[in-house]
């Protein structure tokens, strides 16, 4: 087997590892964001398996392949929201400590934060903020005592 073939391997599970962990977070969501076309990466994973079926030979193909749905799947199962714990975005969970001041941003529909001592923001529907807004108000009241 080539060298190559063995990184790429280890690359995917790496890759696999990370994208479940993603997942797993995205579970602890209590309010979802509805902003955003989350099927446009799965059909990017979806396009390179089908190039890497028609490219590759041998057991490379197959595996490359599986893990690329598995990909797939798995990206188009990660979201972004609110959960008990903080804020998630595309699967990463900021601990509401951590976020700094959340604010909300009702002109451009969107929640402001602090991630990795930068600005972030998250964009929601503009629907969902009155919802959005009495969840954060809870939180703080609980986060506050």
């Amino acid at each position: 087997m080539p060298v190559y073939d063995i990184v790429l391997y280890i690359l995917d599970v790496v890759i696999f590892i990370m994208l479940a962990c993603m997942v797993m977070n995205s579970r602890k969501i209590v309010i979802e964001t509805k902003v955003g076309q989350r099927w446009i990466v799965p059909l990017l994973f979806v396009v390179v398996a089908v190039i890497g079926i028609n490219r590759y030979s041998g057991v490379f193909r197959i595996v490359q392949t599986i893990f690329l749905l598995l990909f797939a799947a798995l990206y188009y199962n990660i979201r972004s929201g609110f959960a008990n714990e903080g804020i998630v975005s595309m699967g990463t969970l900021i601990p509401y400590d951590k976020a700094g001041t959340v604010t909300l941003n009702k002109k451009n529909s969107c929640i402001l934060y602090r991630y990795r001592g930068r600005d972030a923001a998250m964009f929601v529907d503009p629907d969902q903020i009155p919802e959005i807004r009495e969840f954060l108000q809870k939180k703080s009241k609980l986060l506050n005592r």
